[in-house]
């Protein structure tokens, strides 16, 4: 019965970490891609003021 709740809890562990690096990289892509929006609009104004 150990042995089965040993490897029970490894399986949640693995499942938790997949998932925490999937939204560590869905989000780290949204901050990308933000970050590259808001340089597309500075440069944009910059380049209109000159």
């Amino acid at each position: 019965m150990l042995a089965r709740n040993v490897f029970g809890a490894n399986k949640v562990k693995k499942a938790v970490q997949e998932r925490w690096n999937l939204l560590r990289k869905k989000f780290s892509k949204k901050m990308s891609e933000e970050g590259k929006a808001s340089e597309i609009s500075v440069e944009e104004l910059t380049e209109r003021n000159h």
